[in-house]
């Protein structure tokens, strides 16, 4: 698989949360998904187009902290 920039994830995060927009209110109608699934599934979506963005927007600092993170000992817990 080829690499996919964190710009091109979010664009198909969003991208997939304006289908779901599209749709299921189309499955809801025709009893085909139930309003408490969709909005249980385009929340958990919402979150991670969230944590993508969080991502992007923290590279550097989070870049940091692996460099800095400190050698774990033997035996020590994650």
């Amino acid at each position: 698989m080829s690499k996919v920039s964190i710009d091109q994830q979010i664009e198909e995060v969003e991208r997939e949360l304006k289908y779901r927009g599209d749709v299921y209110p189309r499955l809801v109608r025709t009893f085909k998904m139930k309003q408490s699934h969709a909005d249980f599934h385009i929340a958990r979506m919402e979150v991670v187009l969230e944590t993508l963005k969080w991502n992007k927007d923290n590279r550097e600092h989070v870049i940091d902290w692996i460099r800095n993170k400190p050698e774990k000992k033997e035996g020590q817990a994650a």
